[in-house]
């Protein structure tokens, strides 16, 4: 392998890929351009066999003109600038005539269109990664969930939170449906949330503190487990639908036992599957 099919593929590759665009300075125009370390390889590469191609040619043309009685080949860069510029190259009407002048203009040409060739095809190469890389993000974008909070359960949705799990809505809108709800806490309570949405999770077994664990629903469509002590909110963790199905719920709060006076520790899960469990153990309070 060449070692220009070597610095080509190296670009398309994995490596070349990941590597982040840089500003270099393109000798032959002296402006800046943005390339990967890879494409600026390929180009400096391209650029050097330009240059030594552009030489070679020149020699040929000024041995043409040694046969043709022309000016020396030390004399024939200065025709080129002056014939690119819009001036007569340098000498009389008779030394070189139309024609020379005219292959001179063209072999200029020609030599300025094969020094900025590499860098068009880089240009044109990052162009195609951007494209490319645009293309497939619109496309995951476009294929990805979009079904609300609540909805049945979605494999796609699940696994954007790491392994697949059904998602628990079933179970969470059992809950909801079959536990008591209360529709009259403070505004300080319900702020934020769903306001009909609370539903107890766990209050019965505590006293002095009325320490109560509520399950509901914040406007944004998360669900939590909140801790309302004295009419004002002491606690919440909230999670969305693939949260819970991931990691679940658990919020722990001291209460006190309203058969001994007792302090306890109220801890509610809220489970992968969808289900809510609570455990009251002593503390030491």
């Amino acid at each position: 392998m060449d070692e220009r099919r070597r610095l080509f593929e190296r670009i398309y590759s994995r490596e070349g890929a990941e590597e982040t665009p840089r500003e270099y300075r393109d000798p032959s125009t002296g402006r800046p351009v943005r390339m990967t370390p890879s494409e600026w390889a390929l180009a400096e590469y391209d650029r050097g066999n330009g240059h030594r191609r552009a030489a070679k040619g020149e020699a040929r043309v000024g041995a043409e003109h040694d046969d043709a009685g022309g000016p020396p080949p030390s004399d024939q860069p200065q025709g080129f600038a002056s014939s690119l510029d819009g001036a007569p190259p340098a000498g009389g009407p008779g030394e070189s005539g139309s024609d020379d002048r005219g292959a001179d203009a063209a072999s200029a040409r020609r030599r300025l269109s094969r020094r900025a060739l590499p860098t068009l095809l880089a240009a044109a190469g990052f162009v195609l990664g951007v494209l490319i890389t645009v293309g497939v993000s619109a496309t995951i974008a476009h294929l990805a969930p979009s079904s609300p909070v609540g909805a049945e359960s979605s494999p796609t949705a699940a696994a954007r939170d790491g392994g697949y799990r059904p998602l628990p809505g079933p179970a969470i809108q059992e809950f909801f449906a079959k536990s008591p709800g209360v529709g009259d806490l403070p505004d300080d309570v319900t702020r934020g949330f769903v306001a009909t949405s609370f539903h107890v999770v766990a209050g019965s077994v505590t006293m002095q503190e009325s320490s109560t664990i509520y399950a509901a629903q914040r406007l944004d469509h998360e669900y939590c487990l909140v801790s309302v002590v004295d009419g004002e909110r002491a606690a919440e963790t909230c999670a969305s639908l693939g949260g819970i199905a991931t990691h679940g719920l658990t919020l722990t709060k001291d209460a006190v036992r309203d058969i001994d006076g007792r302090p306890l520790a109220v801890t509610v899960t809220w489970q992968t599957d969808g289900t809510i469990s609570w455990t009251a153990m002593p503390s030491a309070g």
